[in-house]
């Protein structure tokens, strides 16, 4: 028998003690099917085979958008602006004044001459173009996830294609069978075409001109004007423009393996008031030929040519609908008007 005086020591080994962990029998670990045979082995997966790492977690957005470009709009570079008129105009009209008056030997008992003057009027008929857009909540929620500003987008798209409107206006006009609305190529007002001359290669086209045809050329256009046969303008001090296809600007900017120089070289050494502006628009526009526009800026104080635009972003009003709403927007236009018919001169051939 042990008394409590007793000192009894004990000595357990290590493999007598089991972990607090490992109080559960191999029998309950294999009934909630944890086997206990091989504790190192990976146990049957009830999930799906891990394909990788998702590719959005794998993704580097920039933070700009690519633009889809549209064609430059060259009107308002080569005609200008005129802001002018209403939104709700129907005309503009412009008075044509003819003075009427020769002087005559003067006599004591003679009658006196009279001046006089006659007054005609230039109609064009205002255009009103439209262009609007509808926002709805899940479409601006959806694109703001995306970080675009839906309502932002769809308004500049308005602004554009009224822009691609104006200029289109400006070059070609605008016939709904009853309107008076012109353009740089249909304007009554504008002088016929001239056929350039043809050069040593037997065509009249630049491409295949020299140096010296294509600037005998220009010369001929600047000499053709009405306005300088008048002395009624300076091709050496006065501003004029000469307008070209794209294409054949690369022929005045090539230079001359004979002579070294360039043609907008020569042309601003002799002629350094001249522009030469380029629009898309010159290729083939006279049956499929290409044409080149020669005009001076200004005679008797007005400019030659025009472009009368009355609004080119109106805001027009917007409906509240329950899921969004719509905004509608206009612009309008009177178009081309050549106001000095003697300042211009149109080639075709180049």
């Amino acid at each position: 028998m042990i008394t409590s005086e007793s000192k009894v020591k004990v000595s357990l080994s290590p493999k007598q003690v089991r972990p607090v962990e490992d109080k559960m029998s191999d029998a309950a670990l294999q009934a909630l099917g944890i086997g206990v045979g091989a504790m190192d082995a990976l146990p049957a997966m009830i999930t799906a085979a891990n394909t990788g790492t998702p590719v959005q977690f794998l993704q580097t957005w920039l933070p700009k958008a690519i633009y889809i470009a549209t064609a430059a709009r060259k009107a308002d570079d080569l005609l200008g602006r005129n802001i002018i008129g209403r939104w709700e105009d129907e005309e503009i009209v412009r008075k044509v004044v003819e003075r009427l008056a020769q002087a005559r030997p003067y006599g004591d008992t003679t009658n006196v001459p009279l001046a006089d003057h006659n007054v005609n009027f230039e109609t064009r008929s205002v255009v009103r173009l439209e262009m609007g857009y509808e926002s709805t909540m899940l479409a601006s929620a959806r694109s703001s996830a995306m970080q675009i500003d839906s309502d932002a987008e769809d308004r500049t798209a308005v602004a554009e294609s009224l822009a691609i409107g104006l200029n289109d206006i400006a070059f070609y006009g605008y016939n709904n069978g009853s309107n008076n609305t012109y353009g740089l190529f249909n304007d009554p007002n504008l002088p016929n075409y001239v056929t350039v001359p043809a050069g040593a290669a037997g065509t009249t086209t630049w491409a295949t001109k020299t140096f010296l045809e294509i600037t005998k050329d220009i010369i001929a256009m600047i000499s053709a004007v009405p306005a300088v046969q008048a002395n009624l303008v300076d091709p050496k001090a006065d501003e004029f423009t000469l307008v070209v296809p794209p294409q054949a600007e690369i022929y005045l900017s090539t230079p001359s393996s004979e002579y070294g120089k360039t043609v907008i070289g020569w042309l601003s050494e002799n002629y350094p008031k001249c522009s030469v502006k380029t629009a898309k628009q010159m290729a083939g526009a006279n049956g499929g030929s290409d044409v080149a526009y020669l005009y001076f800026e200004r005679m008797n104080g007005d400019k030659v040519v025009n472009q009368d635009v009355q609004a080119t972003f109106f805001f027009v009003g917007f409906e509240k609908k329950a899921k969004g709403r719509v905004e509608d927007y206009s612009a309008a236009t009177s178009g081309f008007f050549l106001a000095q018919p003697t300042g211009l001169v149109r080639f075709s051939g180049i």
